[in-house]
This record gives C-alpha cells, sequence and structure tokens, in this order.
C-alpha cells in the first residue's frame, strides 16, 4: 500500500509539472502573470485544506516554525525558477533541483536518521543519478549556448533549496511535537499565499512601474499587467487544477514520510515523477522524445524499481 501511495504522489507531481506549463503556454507574458499563478494556487490550496479540515487547525510551535521555513525555501526555488530561464537551458536547472530533492534527504536519512542503505539502494541511487544526467544531453541538431557563469550558481542554490524541502518535511513528519499532516499542510499554504502576495504587490508597487517609466522614456509601450475574463478564468482552472494535485501529492508524500525511511521514499518519488512527467509532456504537449531521454527513462524505471527491494 505504501508503494501504490507514493506512486500516485510522483503521478501528482507529474500532473503539477503538467498544469504549470499550461500556465506557462497559456498564460505567461510578463512577470506579473508569472507571479499571479503562487498567489491563485495559494488561496485555492489554503481553502481547500481548511474546507477539508472543517475550517480548524491545529497549532505547535514546531509545525509552525517548520512550515514558515519550509515555505520561505519553496518560494526562493520559485524566484530562482524565474529568473534561471535568462543564463541557461531549464532542463539542466531542472537536474539539479531533482537531484537535490532526491540525494540531500538521502544523506540525511544516512547521517541524521541511521537508516540502513542496502546494495539495491546505493545501485539505485547510481542508476537515478545516470539517468538524471543522461536526459539534458541535447541531440545533434539541437543549438545550444553556453550558459553564463551565474547560472551554476542558481543551479547549486536549487540543489541546496530542492533538498532542503524534503529534510524539512521529514523533520517535521517524525517530529514528537508535530501537528497532523492535513494542518501541517494549512499553515504551509498560508504561509506560501502570505510571501506570494507581498511578492505580488512589491512587483505591481515598484517594478510594474519602473518599467512602464523606463519604457516610456524610450518611446515604447510598456506591457501593462492585464488579463481578460477568459484569461482570468483559465488561470484560475489552471491554478485550480494545479492546487487539487500539488495537495493531494504532497498530502500522500508527507503521510509516507512518517514510516517510510528517507532513503527510499524521496528518490522512488523523483524517479517516477521523472517518467511520469516525460510521458505527460509526450501526450499533452507532444514533445519529442529523442535516444538519449529514452535510455535515461530507462534508467529511471531500474533505478526507481531498485528501491523496492
Amino acid at each position: 500500500m505504501d508503494y501504490f501511495l507514493i506512486t500516485l504522489s510522483a503521478v501528482c507531481v507529474a500532473a503539477q509539472f503538467t498544469f504549470n506549463k499550461l500556465y506557462q503556454k497559456n498564460i505567461v507574458k510578463s512577470t506579473g502573470e508569472l507571479l499571479l499563478f503562487p498567489l491563485i494556487t495559494g488561496v485555492i490550496a489554503t481553502l481547500l485544506f481548511l474546507c477539508l479540515n472543517g475550517f480548524s487547525v491545529a497549532y505547535s510551535s514546531f509545525s509552525v516554525i517548520l512550515a514558515a521555513a519550509e515555505a520561505l525555501i519553496l518560494f526562493s526555488s520559485m524566484l530562482c525558477g524565474i529568473f534561471v530561464v535568462k543564463w541557461g537551458r531549464v532542463s539542466v536547472y531542472t537536474v539539479f533541483m531533482m537531484l537535490g530533492g532526491m540525494f540531500l534527504p538521502y544523506l540525511y536519512g544516512v547521517i541524521f536518521l541511521n537508516e540502513a542503505i542496502g546494495v539495491f539502494e546505493i545501485v539505485g541511487m547510481i542508476v537515478l543519478i545516470a539517468g538524471l544526467f543522461l536526459s539534458v544531453i541535447p541531440d545533434k541538431n539541437e543549438k545550444t549556448e553556453k550558459p553564463k557563469p551565474i547560472f551554476y550558481v542558481f543551479c547549486v542554490a536549487i540543489f541546496c533549496l530542492n533538498g532542503g524541502v524534503s529534510i524539512v518535511s521529514k523533520v517535521h513528519q517524525i517530529g514528537a511535537e508535530a501537528v497532523p499532516t492535513q494542518d501541517f499542510m494549512i499553515w504551509l499554504y498560508a504561509f506560501q499565499l502570505a510571501l506570494a502576495l507581498i511578492c505580488f504587490l512589491v512587483y505591481l508597487l515598484f517594478f510594474r512601474k519602473k518599467n512602464a517609466v523606463a519604457a516610456d522614456a524610450e518611446g515604447e509601450s510598456a506591457a501593462g499587467f492585464t488579463l481578460s475574463k477568459r484569461i482570468l478564468l483559465l488561470a484560475l482552472g489552471i491554478g485550480a487544477g494545479y492546487a487539487l494535485v500539488s495537495g493531494a501529492g504532497y498530502l500522500l508524500q508527507l503521510n509516507a514520510a512518517k514510516s517510510l525511511p528517507a532513503t527510499m521514499l524521496y528518490p522512488f518519488i523523483t524517479g517516477g515523477s521523472i517518467l511520469f512527467s516525460t510521458f505527460a509532456a509526450r501526450i499533452f504537449f507532444k514533445e519529442k522524445i529523442n535516444l538519449y531521454t529514452w535510455i535515461s527513462l530507462a534508467l529511471m524505471l531500474c533505478g526507481t524499481i531498485l528501491f523496492i527491494f
């Protein structure tokens, strides 16, 4: 049952990527639309879990502090993702993100939780890492530019940030003072919503105005932040879908973190989510899968299965 639930969690992660990509393709035209997304998903996710919890939420300083820390890490990760597209390939950046979310909690489980690791798990980790790096080898016909040095700074940052999210969630779930999982998620989404609102307001008050002044000085028309009724409804629909699958997937992952070792849980979810995400991109966005990607997927599948033994 545990393996079935974390497989469902991996499916939900793949669905998150799909909704995220839908929003990018259909809504985003400026930084404003980009910053609107976490605001929409934060409102919907917070209300959703409040409803499920009967509009009550348990409190403990331990859980609230960890929820605030995790929200800050997640939001920092999102901001890194906004700027990284300017300096290098997003696929490489994603590999570092996945590696951090898989490898750092793996080390945490071994070093701090004294979790035993077997030969199959070690081989599985090596195979997953090989599959991740193989997945970003460009096709022969693909033109790639040399990334700027700052790109690698962001890659290291996302490696640490995404690993930190997994570690914080594991620390909470095994803590004696932890509130129930759904209550923790309410606190987490509430803090994420507060950060998203602050960031969005800062953009509206300062950066949007600054861009408009600069455009006016150059005799250009500034791209204003306006959404038609149809686009706004579409954004709300995509945001609702993202919030639903994100909440369901993370709820399953947090519940699994109570009983499953970190050395198995996070590599399994990482490998599974990449497999499902790749096939979702092929089905919904008609993205081509080259030879390197097929080999990478085979390695991902083998590596994920090894963690079962």
